[in-house]
């Protein structure tokens, strides 16, 4: 495989429209014009079975045989899928480089071996086909028909192609091929590998999975991600998810495009104080102390289920309360027993007038109790710590044996660790309780006499302190951008590969020292 450089640098898509009439280069100079694609039923078995035919000879005089394997094959569960030769690849991939790999070596001399080979185009059938001339429209359909039918190739034509692929062993998948009304040929302008494309539908963190035991290969053809639009928070995304220590699997000129992980959830904003404090002593009314800072989330691991995000970082503490207010006044004497006349009118009853108090008793004399002081307000509460990001990788390998020859990678960045809530508001203080004492117990006699009556508790003293806020939650870890990752004693080998890595997923800031700890970013761990 001759790998050309990248003429451009990183941009901002990969825009690839695939029309359903679309022109193309024979490999051997022609120019021809692609007609449609056929996609009837007509010469499919009644029994559900891939209609068999001859195999094309090679262009040595052989069979044409290509690249069987011997290995057992594993049953895949069938998945819908959505093909359309008109969609363009989704753009909204933030950090897609634009590669050139050029076209594999002996392009021009391939020839489908339709005796071992299953075939696949865009609006082809849902079952009971695989031929040249009936191809299958997902190829899922199609791994699950050959397995069944002891097919070891499955011929992609170029188009998109919205599944996630689970692999079974003994397979290759060959893109970059074009269906000429059942003639198939091979793509050999440009770069065939971005031609044919496998598009992970939203809700599916992997594209293709790779779980069995044996060998199973993908070839010229373009691997992306769900996109980042569908990505729930802390969410990792995989190109390619190969695990268990019998997974054997090859990309061989193979273009993966991920979209940046998904950034934590936040911490969520402390509570506000409630109340205040007992201030039965007084004080200086100074406000509380900011609450301290949570503690800054753990970086995130691996396990054969792929990332993990680090924990929740810690929640801020309480603010503390504000100090009690000053001293309130004493309270003042007074004599009680005085009496205030209400004068008596004969419409009121009183004929002749009253117009004075008369046996006044129980005159005493009172002194009122002195106030009480401010009263400082609560705390607010800690905001809670924010969470990890996930982690773009290209390809995941745990236990699994992984050869890459060629082929371009394009991990996204991984995903920014959530911000720290900021902490509660905490509780304004009040002022201090007027002093106890008021007198009116002196009797009046004479109607509409009423006893004098006064408050002679002090006034109560400052208003205490503001509560203090609560402490920002800490900050949540990053996640990482990788081109590969092999854990588990996997074994990954790289040969010619193009990869540059995203950026490393910033750590949530709280606004505090507790920020959390940034992701990794490289071509592999």
């Amino acid at each position: 495989m001759a790998i050309r450089p990248r003429p451009v640098p990183r941009v901002a898509a990969l825009v690839l429209a695939l029309g359903a009439s679309a022109a193309w280069a024979g490999c051997d100079g022609l120019v021809g014009i692609q007609e449609g694609v056929l996609a009837s039923g007509d010469d499919a078995a009644a029994d559900g079975t891939v209609p068999s035919e001859g195999s094309a000879p090679g262009p040595d005089g052989s069979d044409g045989s290509q690249n069987g394997h011997d290995a057992a094959h594993e049953g895949a569960a069938s998945t819908d899928a959505s093909t359309d030769a008109d969609a363009p690849i989704d753009t909204s991939f933030p950090d897609i480089a634009v590669p050139d790999i050029g076209v594999p070596d002996g392009c021009a001399m391939q020839v489908p071996d339709t005796q071992n080979g299953i075939f696949v185009a865009p609006g082809g059938a849902t079952s009971n086909c695989g031929s040249t001339t009936t191809p299958c429209g997902s190829v899922q359909t199609a791994l699950t028909l050959g397995t069944q039918a002891g097919k070891t190739i499955v011929y992609v034509a170029q188009g998109t192609y919205t599944e996630a692929i689970t692999l079974p062993a003994g397979v290759t998948v060959h893109g970059g091929w074009t269906d000429l009304g059942g003639t198939w040929q091979p793509l050999c302008t440009g770069t065939p590998a971005t031609t044919t494309v496998l598009q992970a539908p939203a809700g599916s963190a992997q594209a293709v999975t790779a779980s069995y035991t044996g060998a199973s290969t993908f070839d010229t053809l373009t691997i992306h991600s769900e996109g980042p639009g569908a990505l729930t928070a802390g969410q990792s995304v995989y190109g390619v998810f190969a695990t268990g220590s019998g997974t054997q699997l090859t990309l061989s000129d193979v273009v993966i495009e991920v979209a940046a992980a998904a950034g934590g959830a936040a911490g969520g904003t402390g509570s506000a104080g409630t109340g205040t404090v007992a201030c039965a002593s007084p004080g200086d009314s100074a406000a509380g102390a900011t609450g301290p800072g949570g503690t800054q989330g753990a970086a995130g691991g691996y396990s054969a289920t792929g990332y993990t995000p680090g924990a929740v970082a810690a929640q801020g503490g309480a603010g503390g309360s504000g100090d009690n207010g000053g001293a309130g006044q004493n309270g003042t004497s007074f004599t009680c027993g005085s009496c205030d006349i209400e004068v008596c009118e004969p419409a009121d009853g009183c004929n002749p007038p009253v117009t004075t108090c008369s046996n006044v008793t129980g005159t005493t004399p009172t002194t009122g109790g002195p106030g009480a002081p401010g009263c400082g307000g609560t705390g607010g509460g800690g905001g809670t710590g924010g969470a990890g990001g996930g982690s773009s990788i290209a390809v995941f390998a745990w236990q699994a044996t992984v050869t890459i020859t060629g082929g371009a990678f394009d991990p996204g960045n991984g995903g920014a660790g959530g911000n720290g809530g900021g902490g509660g508001a905490g509780v304004a203080g009040v002022a201090g309780a007027r002093g106890s004492g008021s007198c009116s117990n002196g009797v009046c006699s004479g109607k509409l006499c009423k006893p004098t009556t006064e408050d002679v508790g002090g006034v109560g003293g400052t208003p205490g302190g503001t509560g203090g806020t609560g402490g920002t939650g800490g900050g949540g870890g990053g996640g990482d951008s990788y081109c590969y990752y092999s854990g588990g004693g996997a074994q990954v080998t790289a040969t010619s590969l193009d990869c540059t890595p995203g950026l490393a997923g910033a750590g949530g800031d709280p606004g505090s020292s507790n920020a959390g700890p940034n992701g990794q970013a490289a071509t592999h761990n």
